[in-house]
């Protein structure tokens, strides 16, 4: 039986974090440095304000953390561009100035490339004697005895300096001692013999940013080596982002960036001589001729030399660039977040050592790895270098930029697939995931939208499966990162001397130690559900499971300790990964490893047909099911988006010594599961299953699933209609074997797009690059099933029965659930619970679990008229205060008349108006409700609409509240009414819970009524407004339960 820890004790147990917070706070609730930050491109000027708003509050409802913007142009990432918004232009520097606001309201982090395009540092008002320097040189053969003078070497951009002449003699080999140096000359006088004379100098090389930034960004690339350099670039863009940025430097803006190296190799700077000659001890300039082929010395000699050259700038690089920019970085109040390695050509010599630049950055700068989601060999096998280097400076937070996909998958990726592949990386070391990538889309009405050209992941909020699906794998993202970042790192699945062992292949883990908490990440790596031993070398200590993917954790169910050992059996589904946390001390030996005989389980196979409505207005109904890429219905067949499936339900009895378990069986992609209108949860991974028990009733049930697929049908489908895009020719994609063809970029924007104008064909994806064609293979989607509902035995300490029960009162039949404890008690105690205003019988089950393990049988009902769905009646223009009332006094007489129930055990329970209708009925039956428990009650009710409608003659005869219509009766009907003259008439014991940020019904009206009641008591919620979130219903229902408990003797 899985048991939660006991509050008390989790208190008890909880590991301070640095900042104060407890391991079960940063896991219920993540802060902001371990959720997902999104690597967010404006594509070379398109953008809108409307769309960086859409954007930004997309990723903040979703979980996002923060975004890392890149100012993205150039060809091969797309043709479609906006000059009106350049780089550096008063219009640009407004929309970054609005973006940080953006942030700044969303509560989300910004950050950004320290330069435009992704590598490195570069901008158009860097000077040539600036910019990144490459040596150069001419040679003439001379005879000796005279002067001899050298043309100048090849000058870039206008600028070269000299460095030195030096004369070598004509040999294969030649010694130090034979080479002339002439620093600083043009000519040389040798003396006689057959000589090689070079005259060196240094110009730009010439390597600007263009590839990657737009045109209006671009320029040349800043000498990596020199101090006085870098300086020279920060004064260009960083300092304008400084500028426009203001106030918010070091607050929302956070982050700027250096990106993976990419601007290739360069050999000199001003001052490398001096460099050199300080780091390694002796003068370079004669051997400058290695650089041209000379053997000085001997070949062991000249490599030498080259290394020592190649480890200085290397050392330069280190020091002087990524060194000094995290200085800069700090000095105003930001972070240097770095990619500490490099990819391209970089000759004469590969200038970036990873260890060298984080033994060179602050202790609080991000250092970055990457990863690829395809190739699957991307990015990967450099993961353990970065995260070993970043350790080793002391860096225990490892960033990642994450999920970078290749053309060839483009829109194939769905949240189950990405969360594997984040699960290697966490287990790798990465507790800090930017996703790559999310271009800006400008155009807010069109989806998917805009692209980060041909690359992905297709992070963008015009996802298919963003709706349902961003939040659930996001929450994941977060809680696994919130544990992974706190204290140290032990040791992984490929350490030589591992602390745990798994007797199944395919089990992946990391260790952390959090005081004296040890923290196991473990994975499953395979596509099948595995089950294993895992064996630690500690003992004396009760080993609990963490889900992230819910946010619960309880103690294991199989373990044993001893002799220092520890071992814990798991079942781990698909792909699946928990985490296992060792922290509590005990002296047990555990339950053993055996595991729980698995009970029989009954299936009911859900067969009826099913009515399927598509988000497009579409409706089928299927008696079976099949893929919708199968269907003879083209605008089924070529669907892509959200579709619901309706099936009813007929459960005679709901038995509670049961658990009732829908099992999907195939879906693809995700889907959402609701019984009667009640959300169940969003299965966004197999196996595609979900605990019902609490949503399902006895008699007729709805079920809704809601199922998502991806967008690569619709965009096929696309294909078979006309072109409204003029697109470019084929893309070629040398990358991948035989360079295949693998898209069109727009070549400019259509006017119906750019002006939010009807779409002139029926085309219906929006997209920057299209990557299909009309005969491109449609993958599988749809809810394929079989659907089948699972009855499994359950072992609840408190079963019971719950069934529909309708109550005659006038004309109408009062529909509700009844739940009672399956017990020896021949009368039980009863709570009634009333709904607030537009509720339901639907939230009044939410305390089912907790009244039944009291002992108590529990009603919850929908008013007549109380609700657009309510059950009963759901004209709401009907409402009634006096007919609520009324009903509520009808159940209560009715629940006075069954042999079953307690009479003088009568509890009314009610939220919001339903408060407000116990209140008023408790006064009215004293001698019958023995309790009343109110949370946050409307109390204001007659204050509110007295004020807004001062005279009978201002109330319109239809009313619409939060788009609910109410009749003018609702309103004539309370306008003497007094709810504390009903509150001085009680006299029997009161409960009342209120959150004291509530903005519908203001506290201070509870607070009154806790003084006119007899005996009562408040209980305040901080922060907690009108209806509670998990946490605050939570600490609701532990006052209620010891408010019926203190006062049970009544």
């Amino acid at each position: 039986m899985k048991v939660r820890l006991p509050i008390l004790a989790s208190l008890v147990l909880g590991i301070q974090s640095v900042a104060g917070q407890t391991i079960e706070d940063v896991f219920m609730n993540p802060p902001a440095e371990a959720k997902p930050i999104m690597i967010w491109q404006w594509m070379d000027g398109m953008i809108s304000e409307e769309g960086i708003t859409a954007d930004l509050e997309a990723y903040q409802k979703a979980g996002i953390g923060g975004v890392q913007n890149f100012q993205v142009g150039g060809t091969a990432q797309g043709l479609v561009k906006d000059t009106a918004n350049a780089i550096g232009s008063e219009r640009w520097q407004q929309l970054m100035r609005f973006a940080i606001s953006e942030c700044r309201r969303l509560g989300l982090t910004f950050g950004t490339h320290n330069c435009p395009g992704w590598s490195s540092s570069a901008y158009p008002a860097v000077k040539p004697e600036f910019s990144m320097q490459k040596l150069v040189w001419t040679m003439v053969n001379s005879q000796g005895r005279r002067y001899v003078s050298l043309k100048q070497p090849e000058t870039n951009f206008g600028y070269y300096e000299d460095i030195a002449v030096v004369a070598v003699p004509d040999d294969s080999i030649v010694h130090t001692a034979q080479i002339i140096v002439s620093p600083q000359a043009a000519s040389i006088q040798l003396p006689k013999g057959k000589w090689k004379v070079y005259r060196f100098g240094h110009t730009a090389n010439g390597k600007t940013n263009g590839s990657t930034s737009p045109e209006s960004g671009t320029g040349l690339e800043c000498d990596k080596m020199s101090r006085e350099a870098v300086a020279h670039y920060w004064s260009t863009y960083p300092a304008m982002l400084l500028n426009l940025a203001g106030e918010e430097s070091g607050n929302t803006f956070q982050l700027l960036e250096i990106d993976s190296y990419e601007a290739g190799g360069q050999e000199w700077t001003k001052r490398m001589p001096e460099e050199f000659s300080q780091r390694r001890g002796y003068d370079m300039l004669r051997w400058l001729p290695s650089l041209a082929g000379v053997v000085i010395n001997s070949r062991q000699a000249t490599e030498k030399f080259k290394r020592d050259w190649r480890d200085t700038v290397s050392d330069l690089f280190a020091e002087n660039y990524y060194g000094y920019m995290s200085e800069l970085a700090h000095k105003h109040g930001l972070q240097l977040l770095v990619q500490p390695y490099g990819t391209g050509s970089a000759k004469p010599f590969n200038p970036i050592n990873t260890d060298k630049i984080v033994r060179q950055l602050a202790a609080d700068d991000p250092i970055c790895a990457e990863f690829w989601a395809k190739p699957t060999n991307w990015g990967w096998k450099d993961i353990p270098r970065v995260v070993n280097a970043a350790r080793r400076g002391g860096h225990e937070v490892v960033y990642a930029e994450g999920f970078t996909c290749w053309p060839l998958h483009a829109w194939k990726d769905d949240p189950a697939r990405l969360k594997a592949i984040a699960d290697s990386s966490f287990c790798l070391g990465i507790n800090r995931l930017m996703l790559h990538a999310a271009a800006h889309n400008p155009w807010v009405n069109a989806k998917p939208g805009m692209t980060f050209g041909m690359w992905g992941t297709w992070w963008t909020p015009g996802q298919t499966w963003w709706k349902d699906g961003a939040r659930p794998l996001f929450s994941y993202f977060a809680r696994c990162q919130a544990l992974l970042q706190r204290g140290r790192f032990v040791d992984d699945f490929k350490s030589k001397n591992p602390s745990m062992t798994a007797d199944a292949d395919g089990i992946h883990w990391i260790h952390r130690k959090d005081g004296e908490a040890d923290i196991y990440f473990v994975a499953n790596a395979k596509d099948s559900t595995l089950t294993t031993t895992l064996t630690l070398s500690l003992s004396g200590r009760i080993p609990e499971i963490w889900d992230p993917e819910t946010g619960t954790w309880s103690m294991a169910e199989t373990w044993t300790s001893a002799e220092g050992m520890t071992q814990v059996r798991l079942q781990l589904t698909t792909r699946r990964a928990v985490f296992l946390v060792l922290r509590e001390q005990t002296t047990e030996q555990g339950p053993g490893l055996m595991p729980h005989q698995p009970a029989s389980v009954e299936e009911i196979v859900l067969n009826n047909p099913w009515a399927i409505k598509f988000d497009d207005g579409k409706t089928a109904e299927w008696t079976s099911l099949l893929p919708w890429n199968e269907s003879s219905d083209d605008n089924i067949k070529y669907y892509s988006g959200t579709a619901r499936y309706t099936q009813h339900l007929y459960l005679k009895e709901l038995d509670r010594n049961y658990n009732y378990v829908l099992d999907l069986g195939e879906v693809k992609n995700l889907a959402v599961v609701k019984v009667n209108g009640k959300i169940c949860g969003t299965l966004w991974r197999p196996p595609f299953t979900v605990d019902i028990t609490d949503a399902l009733l006895g008699g007729d049930n709805t079920l809704e699933i809601d199922v998502t697929n991806l967008w690569v049908n619709r965009m096929v489908g696309d294909e078979q209609e006309p072109d409204d895009v003029e697109w470019s020719e084929p893309v070629t994609f040398s990358a991948a074997p035989n360079s295949p063809s693998i898209g069109r970029f727009m070549k400019e924007v259509p006017e119906w797009l750019s002006k939010g104008m009807a779409r002139p064909t029926k085309r219906k994806a929006v997209v920057s690059m299209k990557f299909f064609e009309r005969d491109t293979p449609l993958l599988r989607s749809g809810l394929m099933g079989p659907v089948v509902l699972q009855k499994i035995p359950t072992d609840a300490e408190q079963p019971s029965t719950e069934e529909e029960l309708r109550i005659k009162h006038g004309k109408h039949e009062i529909y509700g659930v009844l739940s009672t404890p399956d017990n020896d008690q021949k009368r039980h105690p009863i709570v009634i619970v009333s709904h607030g205003f537009n509720g339901t019988h639907h939230h009044g089950r939410n305390y089912f679990k907790m009244l039944n393990e009291l002992g108590y049988m529990c009603y919850a009902f929908d008013f007549p008229c109380g609700g657009t769905g309510s059950r009963t009646d759901n004209n709401t223009v009907n409402m009634s205060v006096p007919d609520e009332q009324k009903t509520l006094e009808a159940i209560v007489r009715y629940f006075k008349s069954r042999p079953d129930v307690d009479k003088k055990n009568i509890v009314l329970l009610g939220e919001s108006q339903g408060g407000l209708i116990s209140a008023l009925t408790a006064a009215r039956m004293k001698k019958d409700i023995r309790k009343l428990v109110l949370v946050f009650p409307a109390l204001c009710i007659p204050d509110n609409w007295n004020s807004r409608y001062p005279q009978v003659t201002d109330i319109p005869d239809t009313t619409r509240i939060w788009q609910v219509p109410i009749g003018r009766r609702f309103f004539t009907e309370i306008r003497d009414m007094d709810p504390y003259k009903a509150v001085e008439a009680y006299e029997s014991p009161v409960l009342i819970i209120h959150g004291d940020a509530d903005a519908v019904v203001p506290i201070d009206y509870s607070r009154r009524a806790v003084k006119l009641y007899k005996n009562a008591r408040l209980v305040e919620i901080p922060h907690a407004g009108h209806g509670f979130n998990g946490k605050d219903f939570k600490w609701s229902l532990d006052n209620i339960r010891q408010f019926l408990v203190e006062n049970d003797f009544l």
